[in-house]
């Protein structure tokens, strides 16, 4: 695992561990209810450590983001581009 993937890793713990730590004590919140609700951000990380960081290529995380919000990569299409004017006759 890589360096930045692990301190994601322990910001998500900690992270998680503060929410039920909050919800538990000042709340009043059940331990089940506290435990449910800090599992998300922890849950989140280890998606995004393992999902798209660990073992993927350097920019893998963006790249998907960009699949997702654009739906296309932002390259013109190379079926519609013209040809080059020394193919043509």
């Amino acid at each position: 695992m890589e360096g930045s993937s692990f301190f994601a890793l322990i910001a998500g713990a900690a992270v998680s561990v503060g929410i039920m730590l909050l919800m538990f004590t000042s709340m009043g919140a059940s331990f089940s209810a506290s435990a449910g609700v800090a599992a998300v951000p922890l849950a989140l990380t280890l998606t995004y450590v393992f999902g798209f960081k660990n073992g993927r290529p350097p920019g893998y995380a963006f790249d998907v983001l960009e699949l997702a919000v654009v739906g296309r990569h932002w390259a013109p299409d190379a079926r519609r581009q013209p040809r080059h004017f020394s193919l043509e006759k």
